[in-house]
């Protein structure tokens, strides 16, 4: 029973608080939600601030607003590999011919690529709608044409990409 100090608890409604409606995997990136997540190995960029700022630039990329970042962003929806839920996150991403090449910078701290260190299904919300796509982990010596095309759209040293995991998605 919840009381105020001062008050009689014989007069006071009893209020129990509804059973927690979170659920238990974050519907934009997969993982926990962060306010739970404490487990040592994870990233701080797994905070509440990561989190808010993905289901705002997915919201974005689906308004009429999606000009502002279309071009640069897209979402990529997959089915873990392990937990078999539709996952959905942003990520940058530049075209090099009929190839879309997405750079997770940062590899170590991400683990939503990979579920594309084998070729798998996956799609991307690019010009409005939802397109089917192979994605792939690729060397990056492998992808240099691509990666080059990224790093020339972005605006990044050939260095800031060096430790960072390349993914190449072929239309399906």
């Amino acid at each position: 029973m919840n009381t105020r100090p001062g008050s009689d608890p014989s007069t006071e409604l009893s209020f129990q608080a509804p059973p927690s409606t979170e659920p238990e995997h974050d519907e934009v990136n997969g993982r926990p939600p962060a306010a739970t997540t404490s487990s040592p190995d994870r990233s701080s960029s797994s905070g509440p601030t990561t989190t808010t700022g993905n289901r705002i630039t997915s919201w974005i990329l689906q308004s009429p607003l999606h000009r502002l970042i279309d071009g640069r962003v897209c979402l990529v929806r997959y089915r873990g590999r392990r937990s078999a839920r539709t996952i959905t996150t942003p990520v940058q991403y530049a075209r090099h011919s009929d190839q879309i090449v997405i750079v997770a910078g940062n590899a170590a701290a991400k683990h939503w690529w990979r579920n594309f260190t084998t070729p798998a299904p996956a799609e991307l919300w690019l010009d409005g709608r939802w397109q089917s796509v192979e994605l792939h982990v690729d060397a990056a010596t492998d992808a240099q044409p691509a990666v080059a095309r990224y790093v020339q759209r972005f605006h990044l040293k050939v260095a800031d990409v060096a430790r960072s995991v390349v993914l190449i998605g072929s239309r399906r």
